[in-house]
């Protein structure tokens, strides 16, 4: 009997572990991490595979005292929305820019100016779409000499 109760509080323990560490993991994937120059800070860019979170199916930043988060919320969010292209990059210790790639002014859902002293600049850079059919240029490389 004193054996089943410890396989059972075992098995309740295991399945909270999973419950707690694991099953969260789940809803995000996490793309790339970038350290500061200092080492006392990373930004970690994570993508939503759920309907949860600040822009559900959309790219976040997060920025945290560690050098490795598992999910977003281990960290401060500094950005979240929906771009073709996301960039970030350390400029110095306390500045951080965030580029934003789309084809079309971009939702952004939540953005940060400051966090632990460290300023984030977010520049939006609209693509312009190519004009130009298949056909067309196709076309135009026929004709040329």
């Amino acid at each position: 009997m004193k054996k089943a109760l410890i396989i059972i509080l075992f098995l309740i323990l295991a399945g909270t572990l999973v419950v707690k560490i694991y099953l969260p993991s789940l809803s995000y994937s996490i793309d790339s991490n970038k350290v500061s120059p200092n080492g006392h800070f990373s930004v970690t860019e994570f993508y939503s595979n759920s309907e949860g979170g600040h822009a559900p199916y959309g790219q976040h930043l997060v920025l945290s005292r560690e050098k490795i988060i598992r999910h977003p919320d281990e960290g401060h969010l500094i950005f979240a929305g929906y771009c073709s292209k996301l960039n970030y990059e350390w400029n110095q210790v306390n500045n951080i820019t965030i580029s934003c790639h789309s084809r079309e002014n971009a939702q952004i859902m939540a953005q940060s100016v400051m966090v632990y002293g460290i300023e984030i600049d977010l520049q939006m850079i609209v693509e312009k779409p190519h004009n130009k059919s298949l056909k067309d240029g196709l076309r135009e490389e026929l004709r040329a000499p």
